[in-house]
């Protein structure tokens, strides 16, 4: 049985209705899921939510088959999922392939596919055809219409087609006659003389329409030995071959005539989903088609609880702990609309690269930017010259005070309320604005909810990547040093907050991947720079000394780490220009070398002495003390950035006694 930390799943024309369908059911799985999108539109409406995507010709191209399988070994994929009629056959012919490199296809046996393509349904004994509207060649039905065995109204379709491409509707013998060759006719299936759509069904109807209402949908899974494992059906409303009203629906008029088609289709071996279309009519259910795939209404169908795609998804990998059977809510109705999405450019190969410059000028807004740290990272980010900076601050004349560079655009919360502040031009939000732990419990609760809100918006708002300034203390008593993998375990108000805000931003960022999101998590900062907080130990030290006080270190023997306010500027300025290319969602930012408490002392006493502030380089040593260890590891951002730091402790205490002495 496979329990891995995640399954990677490919699925096929992810432009499509069922493929977005089939996304939508990954998306609201609880399995942990990374999805390829595979398809030919570069900015298709799912690409978006898909961890990756990748590129492939026309599915009727010669090597298309081929093509995917290659990408389903270039990317480990452990399912394949195919999402249209046409294809799923062509990729059934390189199953082997796909099964040698690791890779399994989730689709039925060949056989029952070629039977569900076949409109004519002329694979079904008679006992089973009779719940099928009756079905005719072209030569047929002209013969049928000559004996009076057939009449317009009636339904063509290709013989072989899929969803609703290719539907007319014959109102007599000249529209007949503009029958294309290779279709098959149908007869209508009315809905039943009770239906409360009847009225305008028949209203459409002699308008030359296809009118998609009372249309019922049942669909059937099975396992991946082919034995039955769920069943839902809806009646549904439809607007151009979509549906965009669902309603369960659970009637012995369904499930008798129903099951007695799934009966004979499982022979056939079915394995997966498969699909029934039609109408329950005045001679019971007809049904007019037959599809061995997911539908465009399987994401509604997982909303309603009955997730298709996660069961089969899990079955086929045999998940340990999975289900062994599908149910539904019947207290839910479903409702589809046009939905609207944007996305940078980055996102995949547009074709587009004016679009892609464009990117590039768009701003950085920074929260906290009149702080401690926000402050060193504007300077850091105007001296490299970023296209556009904008800075939220709580009232615009904290930043009169922080004095920023030319051409910096001050917003405040009164402009992010007022809605001034205009989310949809934001390229990254940068966010640092947040209560630090002297501030108290409340402040840290103030600060997390706006953290939420704000992130709420960026998300809502399409804004492509957000970098999160967490701390070093979500880590707590975790064993040092701390890696980016381990379990945080915060001990305090503030480590706490910080680790609900990387949470809250990692939920959002997992349903909505049109933005990217990295926690930066920081070692305790320091240095001599406006808005230090001297009650910080190095700061303290020195203020001491500075003061002409004896210093006492108690204990000596805590492990601390302490990184320069500049060095932890350059290093968010580093991930903030190269955010966008694969970044983890999160890094540390440290020294990577803690010092004792003791150390630290005797580096303070000596730069003191130097300077002339006290005359030996001696401390008073105290066996009480705390037993903290700080230790960060910072081997993943120089891996991926090549980012190390350039100040040492001494440099920045040398620093300190400047800035202290000077105030």
């Amino acid at each position: 049985m496979l329990n891995k930390a995640n399954f990677r799943i490919g699925i096929t024309c992810i432009g499509t209705g069922v493929g977005q369908a089939v996304v939508n059911s990954c998306r609201i799985s609880a399995l942990p899921l990374w999805i390829a999108g595979i398809g030919n539109n570069p900015i298709a409406f799912g690409n978006a939510d898909c961890d990756e995507t990748a590129s492939v010709p026309d599915i009727y191209a010669p090597d298309y088959a081929h093509r995917v399988a290659e990408i389903c070994k270039d990317l480990a994929l452990d399912i394949l999922i195919p999402t249209h009629d046409d294809e799923t056959v062509l990729l059934t012919n390189v199953s082997d392939i796909l099964e040698r490199e690791g890779t399994r296809l989730l689709t039925s046996e060949l056989r029952l596919l070629e039977l569900c393509r076949d409109k004519l349904f002329e694979g079904f004994p008679d006992s089973v055809s009779r719940h099928f509207v009756n079905s005719r060649t072209i030569g047929e039905f002209e013969s049928a219409l000559r004996s009076g065995e057939a009449t317009f109204p009636a339904v063509s379709k290709p013989r072989k087609g899929f969803a609703s491409r290719g539907v007319r509707i014959l109102l007599d013998d000249d529209d007949f006659r503009r029958t294309p060759f290779g279709s098959i006719i149908q007869e209508v299936a009315f809905p039943h003389s009770k239906d409360p759509n009847r009225a305008e069904f028949d209203r459409q109807l002699t308008l030359g329409r296809n009118p998609q209402v009372s249309e019922v949908s049942i669909q059937f899974v099975f396992d991946s030995q082919g034995k039955p494992a769920g069943r839902m059906a809806t009646v549904n409303r439809l607007s151009y071959g979509v549906p965009v009203e669902v309603i369960p629906l659970d009637s012995e008029d369904i499930w008798g005539p129903a099951e007695e088609v799934a009966d004979h289709l499982s022979t056939f071996g079915c394995r997966g989903p498969v699909n029934l279309q039609g109408r329950l009519t005045d001679d019971g259910l007809k049904l007019f088609e037959l599809n061995a795939r997911f539908t465009g209404i399987s994401g509604i169908r997982a909303q309603m609880g009955f997730n298709e795609v996660e069961f089969c998804i899990a079955d086929w990998l045999a998940i340990e702990g999975r289900a062994s059977t599908l149910s539904n809510s019947r207290s839910k109705v479903g409702v589809r609309q046009i939905a609207d999405r944007v996305f940078p450019v980055t996102r995949a190969e547009t074709g587009l690269p004016s679009l892609a410059e464009n990117a590039r000028a768009d701003p950085i807004l920074i929260t906290g930017g009149t702080g401690y740290l926000g402050r060193q990272i504007v300077r850091e980010l105007d001296s490299a010259k970023t296209a556009g900076i904008w800075v939220l601050t709580r009232e615009k004349q904290n930043a009169d005070l922080a004095g920023f560079p030319d051409g910096c655009t001050i917003f405040d919360m009164e402009d992010l309320r007022a809605g001034k502040l205009p989310l949809g031009s934001v390229r990254t939000l940068l966010h640092a604005g947040f209560a630090r732990p002297f501030r108290g419990e409340a402040a840290i609760a103030e600060s997390l909810r706006f953290t939420f809100d704000l992130f709420d918006l960026a998300v809502s708002a399409g804004v492509p990547n957000i970098v999160n300034i967490s701390s070093q203390s979500v880590y707590g008593s975790a064993p040092v040093p701390w890696s980016e993998t381990d379990r945080p375990a915060p001990q305090t108000p503030y480590g706490q907050g910080k680790l609900a805000a990387e949470l809250h931003l990692e939920s959002l960022t997992k349903a909505r991947k049109t933005t990217k999101a990295i926690s930066i998590r920081i070692a305790t900062i320091t240095g001599g720079a406006e808005r230090l907080f001297t009650d910080e130990v190095t700061a303290s030290l020195v203020k001491q000394v500075i003061a002409g006080d004896k210093l006492t270190v108690l204990g000596g023997e805590q492990l601390i780490e302490r990184i320069d306010v500049r060095d932890a500027a350059l290093a968010v300025c580093a991930v903030v220009q190269q955010y966008g290319s694969g970044l983890p969602s999160v890094l540390n930012v440290g020294t990577g070398s803690p010092k004792k408490l003791s150390e630290i002392a005797a580096i303070v006493l000596k730069e003191g002495s130097r300077r002339g502030f006290c005359r030996n380089e001696h401390f008073k040593l105290e066996p009480e003390g705390s037993d903290v260890k700080q230790h960060l590891s910072v081997d993943e951002i120089a891996r991926l950035l090549g980012w190390r730091p350039r100040i040492s402790l001494e440099e920045t205490v040398s620093g300190l006694f400047e800035f202290l002495a000077e105030s």
